[in-house]
């Protein structure tokens, strides 16, 4: 005799599927690839900006230097030391942002760290200069007071001396030092053809003196230097700040996807476990 009654079994369990796609849903995704590609191409963007800003600069500090070599003997060595230094801090400035370009390209984060710490330093430099010619603006008057006046006076002596004032009336096209009516006080007998215009018979000198001419240009030249450096800085200041976004982002893209690898390697390769359906165990166990 059959028994046709079904016979309570043990209760079945309800199936755990952990797959690799749950363990990678239990991990936080901090940025996805487009994301960071998008940062990516940003950053480059603004530190291409900077590479023509550093090129900006040198072509600055060369002209700066090359005004101060022709007006040499009326400036202190402190103005010639600026923008020497402008121009060497231009050319290592260009080569760093070059080196962070390269890194931030191949997206290599030891490069990225070494292209900050280099670019925040010599910000610092660029910073110090910056108030430096801050400050110089301030002398010009007085260090050409003192300076054009000793050389105004060693004129007849200096040969050097002659030849420098003589391009300085010309180039600048005045006469003297407040007036042409000062070489007469520094002992000349007769006025110098630089001051002329033209060397025709009854011709005017330059009217107005050089004191005034060169204030102008020296300080217009330090103050330019001045504040194109100060613009520069803030410029690299925002390129620093860019780039260190990127290399957080960067960091904990790499940290995201390692956790996936490892997750990956722990579940046994992507393999999930296969239990029975309910429904499917219940029928297998009869009477």
């Amino acid at each position: 005799m059959t028994t046709t009654g079904h016979v309570q079994g043990p209760p079945v369990q309800q199936p755990q599927h952990v797959g690799h796609e749950q363990q990678q849903q239990q991990v936080p995704a901090v940025i996805s690839r487009k994301a960071l590609s998008i940062i990516k191409y940003s950053v480059l963007l603004l530190t291409g900006m900077c590479l023509i800003l550093e090129v900006i600069q040198i072509v600055l500090g060369a002209n700066a230097g090359n005004i101060f070599s022709n007006f040499h003997i009326f400036l202190d060595d402190n103005f010639h030391s600026l923008t020497d230094f402008i121009l060497a801090v231009g050319i290592i400035m260009l080569l760093i942002v070059l080196f962070g370009s390269v890194g931030i390209v191949i997206e290599n984060m030891t490069i990225i760290v070494i292209y900050i710490v280099l670019f925040a330093i010599v910000v610092v430099l660029e910073i110090i200069v910056a108030i430096s010619a801050y400050i110089m603006t301030h002398r010009v008057d007085d260090m050409l007071t003192i300076r054009m006046n000793n050389a105004f006076a060693q004129y007849r002596y200096d040969p050097d001396v002659r030849h420098s004032i003589n391009d300085m009336q010309r180039t600048l096209q005045c006469c003297g030092f407040h007036r042409y009516s000062d070489w007469y006080e520094f002992n000349e007998e007769r006025i110098p053809s630089s001051c002329f215009a033209s060397l025709e018979e009854g011709s005017t000198p330059f009217q107005q003196g050089c004191f005034h001419r060169m204030s102008q240009v020296i300080g217009y030249v330090v103050n330019l230097t001045a504040s194109g450096t100060t613009i520069i800085i803030i410029f690299q200041i925002i390129c620093i700040i860019s780039a260190v976004v990127f290399l957080i982002k960067l960091k904990g893209y790499r940290r995201h996807q390692q956790m996936v690898l490892q997750n990956s390697s722990h579940s046994g390769g992507g393999f999930t476990g296969y239990t029975l359906e309910p429904s499917i165990a219940q029928e297998k166990i009869r009477f």
